[in-house]
């Protein structure tokens, strides 16, 4: 009797350490990113998602994506960098974590770009053609975000670089910019040419430009 006792404890312990364990988050894979159709990202139902879930797309745009599910997300979609679930009602947003290769952004649109912060986490390089002056404002820096921004070809116009107003640029020659949000800007030409690296909270770091640059 004892030895059956001992056999029924061990089996009510188990299943008490199972049903109190920790659901694993799921690893999913996809080969389109929107669409609805089988195989792309935004069919997965809200409710199939734990907080945490990662899912891995390969193919779209001769690239490959890593996204984390964010439950309580609300951001708007704008592919690649934020996927909704098709029957999103109210929260719950695929952010992109990451890229096999840098994403490419050709914008045409309007004087000013607000680089989001999932652009600059997994690095990404600017386009511009518009035909006019063009800034680009950073994120909130965080370690590890990068940025390029460039006038596409035949495009001669003048280009800028700004913080989100808390931040510095640090220039070529290690000193920074006079005032957090100052901008840092290039003369009107073709080459133009900024690349943009955080090591910290504080400080956009220039790697590398092509043009006349100065601070403004």
């Amino acid at each position: 009797m004892k030895k059956y006792l001992k056999i029924l404890t061990v089996v009510f312990l188990t299943l008490v350490f199972l049903n109190s364990a920790v659901a694993e988050n799921k690893v999913r894979a996809y080969t389109c990113l929107t669409g609805g159709t089988t195989g792309c990202l935004d069919k997965l139902s809200v409710s199939a998602y734990t907080d945490g879930d990662i899912s891995l797309v390969v193919g779209p745009n001769n690239n490959s994506y890593t996204y984390v599910f964010v439950a309580a997300a609300t951001d708007a979609e704008s592919s690649p960098w934020y996927i909704r679930p098709d029957d999103y009602s109210s929260a719950g947003v695929n952010y992109l974590i990451g890229t096999a290769k840098m994403e490419t952004v050709v914008d045409s649109t309007a004087t000013t770009y607000n680089v989001n912060v999932i652009q600059a986490r997994v690095g990404t390089v600017f386009w511009n053609t518009y035909a006019g002056t063009k800034t680009f404002v950073m994120p909130a820096a965080e370690a590890n975000m990068a940025v390029c921004i460039r006038n596409s070809q035949g495009v001669s116009q003048i280009l800028r670089a700004d913080t989100d107003g808390t931040d510095y640029i640090v220039k070529p020659d290690g000193s920074r910019t006079t005032a957090a949000g100052d901008y840092y800007g290039a003369t009107a030409s073709a080459s133009n040419q900024l690349c943009l690296a955080t090591g910290d909270s504080t400080d956009w770091y220039v790697t590398s430009e092509v043009g006349t640059w100065s601070e403004e």
